[in-house]
């Protein structure tokens, strides 16, 4: 399995465990709960020497967007309580801060780097001029990413980016 499919595969999992946890119910089988822990070495494995992820192990370049998914499954993991790897996650996140101030938007589009800044506030990561700059862009990003720097304008406590970006999403959700 390629790194994006291992992380598919165990956040469905997550998911439910958070919900069990806010249910007070019990719907996941230990057997998956067993795999994740088994995964995540293999996970380790894909991660290159600038601390992004390739597909597979023994891949010859990183590719920042599927870093931040991997990061955000890796958090998910250790918020429910896995023993996630910290240098996996710090080199990993030292690699989305290096790429988010690439301002060649080729190499990463700007949907992307609001996910990767949506990641990096699970680490306590604070970017005002990454924010701004994507707020001020924020008509080229899609729905999703709009809502992730949202979220991450809340985060940061700007609130009137945040309202803004919320009455946009508001538009978008009635058309």
């Amino acid at each position: 399995y390629c790194a994006e499919q291992i992380v598919s595969g165990f956040l469905p999992t997550i998911t439910a465990m958070q919900l069990e946890k806010v249910l007070e119910i019990n719907i996941v089988k230990e057997e998956l709960k067993s795999e994740i822990t088994a995964n995540l070495p293999k996970l380790y494995s894909y991660q290159m020497g600038d601390g992004g992820f390739g597909f597979f192990a023994g891949s010859t370049r990183s590719y920042p967007e599927l870093t931040a998914y991997v990061t955000f499954g890796l958090l998910q993991a250790q918020e429910q309580g896995y023993t996630v790897d910290k240098q996996v996650i710090e080199s990993a996140t030292k690699y989305l801060q290096e790429k988010l101030q690439k301002t060649n938007e080729e190499e990463i589009s700007l949907s992307s780097k609001a996910f990767i800044l949506f990641v990096l506030a699970k680490t306590d990561y604070k970017d005002i001029s990454s924010l701004g700059y994507l707020y001020e862009n924020k008509e080229n990003m899609t729905l999703f990413a709009q809502i992730a720097l949202t979220y991450y304008a809340n985060f940061v406590d700007e609130t009137a980016i945040r309202d803004d970006l919320l009455a946009g999403i508001e538009q978008s959700a009635v058309h």
